[in-house]
C-alpha cells in the first residue's frame, strides 16, 4: 500500500501526464487513501475531481459516500447521494437508510419535528423502508401521538408482512392507550386470517384470554 501511494503520488508529479491518465491515476490514490484509512486525504481528491469533471464521476460519488458513511457524516453522504441516484435509481434504498440514521440522531438531540421530516424524506426515497415506518411509530409514541403511531405501525404490515410480528406489542400499547382494545382484538383475527403467523395468533390468544378466559383463547 506505501508502495501504491508513493507511485501514485509520483505519477501525478509528473507534468507531462496526459489528462485520462491523470484521472486514472487520482482515483487509484483516492483508492489508496482509503484503504490505509487516510479519509481527509482521500475526499479531498475526490471533491476535487468532480468539481472539475471527471469521466470517473459515479465512482467517485460512490467512494466519496462511502467515506461519508463510514464517518457518520449523514448530511453529505445524502448531499452526494443525491447527485448519484439522478443515475442510479438502485441507490434509493441506501439513501432511506441513511435518512433513518440521521433521524435516529435527531431525535437523540430532542429534535423531533427535524426527525419527522427526515423520516417522510426516508419514505420518499423508499415508500417499503421497514425502519423508517418503526422509527416513524415510535417517535409518535414517545410524543404520546397514538393514532400517528398506529398509522406507522399498520403500515409495516404493507411493508413487510414478516416483519409486522416485532410491532405487535407497540401496536397494542397504541390502541390500549385509546382504550380501543377491541377493535385491536378484530383486526387481529383479521390478520391472522389473511396472514398467520405464531406470533399473531399467540397475541391474539392472550388477548381474549384477557377479555373471555381461557376457552375462548
Amino acid at each position: 500500500l506505501d508502495r501504491a501511494t508513493r507511485i501514485h503520488s509520483h505519477l501525478l508529479a509528473q507534468a507531462e501526464l496526459p489528462a485520462q491518465v491523470r484521472e486514472d491515476v487520482e482515483l487509484e490514490l483516492a483508492r489508496d487513501y482509503i484503504a490505509a484509512g487516510l479519509f481527509d486525504r482521500a475526499e479531498l481528491i475526490l471533491q476535487e475531481m468532480l468539481e472539475r469533471g471527471t469521466r470517473h464521476q459515479f465512482p467517485a460519488m460512490r467512494h466519496l459516500m462511502s467515506i461519508f458513511e463510514q464517518e457518520r457524516d449523514w448530511h453529505n453522504a445524502l448531499a452526494v447521494g443525491e447527485r448519484l441516484l439522478r443515475q442510479d435509481a438502485s441507490i434509493a434504498p441506501v439513501l432511506a437508510h441513511y435518512c433513518c440514521e440521521l433521524a435516529e440522531r435527531l431525535q437523540g438531540e430532542e429534535q423531533r419535528n427535524a426527525a419527522r421530516r427526515t423520516l417522510r424524506r426516508a419514505l420518499d426515497y423508499d415508500r417499503n423502508c421497514v425502519r423508517a415506518s418503526l422509527l416513524t411509530g415510535r417517535l409518535e409514541m414517545r410524543a404520546g401521538e397514538w393514532e400517528d403511531a398506529i398509522r406507522a405501525f399498520r403500515r409495516v404490515r404493507r411493508q413487510d408482512a414478516e416483519f409486522f410480528n416485532e410491532v405487535l406489542d407497540d401496536l397494542e400499547q397504541c390502541y390500549v392507550q385509546l382504550d380501543r382494545g377491541e377493535q385491536l382484538d378484530k383486526l387481529l383475527a383479521k390478520w391472522a386470517l389473511e396472514h398467520p403467523s405464531t406470533t399473531l395468533v399467540l397475541k391474539l390468544a392472550e388477548r381474549l384470554r384477557a377479555r373471555y378466559g381461557d376457552k375462548a383463547a
